[in-house]
């Protein structure tokens, strides 16, 4: 039982990293088109989620890529070396964020409700 338990646990380093790009993905798309007219939640997630299913076959894809193999290994040496990958997606999430606040906050000023 605890073998498992581990193999979770280091395997979260990974997922967490890919969790965070595609969260800055996805509202990266959707948040600035949503607020560009305010009544097309649809039409936004269609336009979000279109990218983001990209970004997942992508992200799934890279450890099947000769050299990227080791993304899969869920042995301690493997977490340490995608910590700072984390730590990066979680910067790139955080200035995506701001990016993205700034272009929806502009597009729903522009909305007459």
């Amino acid at each position: 039982m605890r073998r498992r338990k581990t193999a979770v646990l280091l395997v979260l380093t990974a997922l967490l990293a890919a969790g965070f790009l595609l969260y800055a993905v996805f509202n990266a798309v959707f948040l600035p088109s949503f607020y560009a007219n305010g009544y097309k939640v649809g039409v936004a997630f269609v336009k979000a989620i279109i990218p983001t299913t990209l970004a997942m076959i992508v992200f799934e894809a890279l450890p099947h890529v000769p050299g990227l193999m080791w993304l899969d290994d869920m042995d301690a040496a493997t977490q340490v070396r995608l910590l700072p990958v984390l730590i990066g997606s979680i910067l790139i999430y955080v200035g995506c964020m701001a990016l993205t606040f700034q272009a929806s906050a502009r597009a729903y000023e522009k909305v007459d409700m």
